[in-house]
């Protein structure tokens, strides 16, 4: 400020308040208190509840403003990830079969009011990888590969193939045990994913359920049989890191735990190599494009996991007291408005009051 940077800011205190249990609970009393003035803003919300306090309050905006899907992407696109290491799922035909009961445009329609926010990709669609994405080598893998086809009767095929029949309550069964499909995930932002993912789960034959517990995080760090709600915070504007998470190099033993974003222990030679050869290259060589590709495609040919959605921060900012938040039509200094990604302070920096006591 002394240097003339930026104004002196015209917020004196910031009030933290502890919200209680795992991340993101009892954001329903939290959304309550933004609609009544008692909250400048909080974490980011699913979609029912920021649609609710929008109607609710005409003060409240989100960095889309009231226009779905009412947030911006974030870096940490989420997939169900496993232990590739555990049967059943060191099976790609039990992976791939997963996948293909998954519905992605039911998922774009119910909970994002038709907005693309279903993926099929390990990384966020920022313009550097969307690039990537839209080139012809990796459209061509994705027309070969088809990793967010829906397709019930393929996936069958697959599990029939793996060797699973179908038991009297429907669900896949080899050796007398189901395939556990229980979905580790934190309550307060995968409940309105999760319960859908059961549904299409289940329906596709697989032993599915939710475990929203305090041991969640704990059981995908250790590999415990099941499915894994988490996302992959790496790549920004190449796809590298992301494809980095799944090197052999990374992929801890049964009975270790495994590094965060590290959790499917995948182990193949071939991707490792491939990610060698490109790690010292700039993204703008050919040859790195050509490298991250091929290591694209053996990520959709073996289903290392089973991408589901993009990340969205839908953040309520309640201005009844303070302007300036940043928007799409205000990008203020260009921050994000996720204040816990240790962005808070230049958020803040930028607010104006309002006036009102």
């Amino acid at each position: 400020m002394k240097a003339g940077r930026i104004a002196t800011p015209a917020v004196k205190r910031v009030i933290y308040v502890n919200l209680g249990g795992q991340v993101g609970q009892n954001m329903d009393t939290i959304a309550q208190r933004i609609v009544n003035n008692e909250m400048d803003s909080a974490l980011d919300m699913r979609s029912s509840v920021i649609g609710n306090i929008l109607a609710q309050n005409p003060e409240i905006t989100t960095h889309a403003g009231n226009e779905s899907p009412y947030g911006y992407l974030d870096w940490w696109p989420n997939s169900l990830w496993m232990n590739t290491q555990l049967e059943p799922y060191n099976d790609p035909k039990v992976r791939r079969a997963m996948s293909l009961v998954i519905n992605r445009e039911l998922i774009n329609e119910v909970l994002y009011e038709g907005a693309e926010i279903a993926t099929i990709y390990p990384f966020p669609l920022y313009p550097g990888l969307q690039a990537f994405a839209d080139s012809p080598e990796v459209k061509a893998l994705e027309e070969k590969y088809q990793p967010g086809l829906y397709d019930p009767t393929q996936s069958e095929a697959l599990m029939t193939e793996a060797g699973f029949a179908k038991n009297g309550d429907g669900m896949w069964e080899k050796g007398g045990a189901t395939v556990n499909a229980t979905i580790q995930g934190f309550e307060g932002i995968h409940s309105d994913i999760v319960p859908i993912l059961v549904e299409m789960l289940r329906n596709g034959g697989f032993d599915a359920s939710v475990n929203f517990g305090t041991d969640a995080y704990q059981n995908m760090a250790d590999g415990t049989p099941g499915l894994y709600m988490f996302g992959h915070g790496a790549s920004l504007k190449d796809p590298f890191e992301a494809l980095n998470l799944f090197h052999g190099k990374y992929s801890a033993s049964i009975g270790t735990s495994a590094g965060n974003n590290r959790f499917s222990r995948y182990n193949n030679p071939e991707y490792d190599a491939l990610l060698d050869s490109i790690a010292p290259l700039s993204s703008e060589d050919p040859k790195f494009h050509e490298g991250a590709a091929k290591a694209l495609e053996i990520y959709w040919r073996d289903q290392i996991d089973i991408p589901i959605i993009q990340w969205l921060h839908r953040i309520a900012y309640n201005q009844h007291y303070w302007k300036n938040w940043p928007t799409t039509t205000n990008p203020a200094m260009g921050t994000n408005g996720a204040f816990w990604a240790q962005t808070g302070l230049l958020v803040v920096t930028s607010l104006q009051p309002t006036g009102a006591q």
